[in-house]
């Protein structure tokens, strides 16, 4: 009897998403957290800055490599959802801009940004699949 490879690809993509997403936020916490502390020298803070970078770069191409390997249909969807996280987060990446030059908000890390981008990616895809559905 014939295997149905694409099953097998589609658990090992979805298996791929989770440790790559368990590796981003694991390193990003890590390396976070010890930057904060501050008690490193330059090598040691370059590095943590480097394994957080490392990090987070598996997570990009296999996010990428899940969306193409989904139909038109379903990559259409994705586009629209990044397209709706890009305005929303550049939205308030520059309302944040205005109010941090106001004095009213304090300075925001960059990396919390793509976390919300993400979030937001997430939230997006929700709302446009059920729009399309």
């Amino acid at each position: 009897m014939a295997e149905h490879p694409s099953k097998d690809n589609g658990l090992r993509l979805l298996a791929q998403v989770a440790l790559s997403t368990g590796l981003w936020v694991g390193t990003y916490l890590f390396c976070r957290g010890a930057l904060l502390n501050g008690a490193h020298g330059r090598a040691a803070r370059a590095a943590l800055a480097a394994i957080g970078i490392a990090g987070f770069l598996p997570w990009v191409f296999v996010s990428a490599k899940a969306i193409l390997a989904q139909d038109e249909f379903n990559q259409r969807v994705h586009f629209v959802a990044l397209a709706i996280a890009f305005a929303v987060i550049a939205t308030a990446s520059f309302a944040c801009g205005f109010l941090r030059n106001a004095g009213l908000i304090p300075e925001l890390p960059f990396s919390d940004l793509w976390i919300a981008m993400v979030i937001v990616w997430g939230l997006a895809m929700f709302l446009t699949s059920r729009y399309y559905r």
